[in-house]
């Protein structure tokens, strides 16, 4: 079933967002506390998947679901009531244009959220480490009118290639799976 917005509320939160925002996106998001990511351990129980380009490691009780460019690996499901599969989701693919920057691909991915995401709010922004490279990281929300969803999205290029990971989750159930999430997400490597 479609829900539909009322285009004028959604107009007003996002001119009101837009104009607290004067500056590009990653200038704006870049005045959020910058602190470096913690060592983050990988238990050792973790299974690991391989694909052509990286390998990331999950729980065993995660399912994992293989399309190619996208990996989703899945919390178990907890019955009828579980209207959305907490998920890591994992995106490679060849940068466009091939010289585009981690800045570029960050401003041009928020600038998509900002423009497409009902009642976006964005709760933080760090710069990370990942696989040995610079990674950006954010922590926002939405809100459909129905239910609200936390996201933590991370964005990392390496080798001519952008790696995008996100976890998303209804937002009473993000914290229960978000030291999974961060340690699966923290467990990748490029080959």
């Amino acid at each position: 079933m479609s829900k539909s917005y009322p285009v004028i509320p959604v107009l007003v939160l996002f001119a009101l967002f837009i104009g607290a925002c004067t500056q590009k996106p990653s200038e704006a998001i870049s005045q959020k506390t910058k602190q470096p990511e913690s060592a983050i351990k990988i238990p050792s129980h973790y299974l690991t998947f391989n694909s052509d380009l990286y390998t990331i490691s999950h729980p065993p009780d995660w399912e994992v679901e293989n399309f190619g460019h996208f990996v989703h690996f899945k919390t178990p499901f907890e019955g009828p009531n579980d209207e959305l599969q907490d998920n890591v989701a994992v995106y490679a693919t060849s940068l466009e244009p091939q010289n585009q920057t981690l800045i570029e691909l960050f401003e041009k991915s928020v600038e998509a959220l900002i423009e497409t995401t009902p009642g976006f709010a964005l709760i933080e922004h760090k710069e990370i480490g990942l696989s040995s490279a610079p990674a950006q990281r954010i922590i926002y929300s939405d809100e459909d009118g129905l239910r609200k969803h936390q996201y933590m999205q991370v964005f990392m290029v390496k080798d001519g290639k952008a790696f995008v990971f996100t976890y998303t989750a209804a937002a009473e159930d993000y914290e229960k799976y978000f030291a999974d999430a961060n340690a699966i997400i923290n467990s990748f490597k490029v080959k």
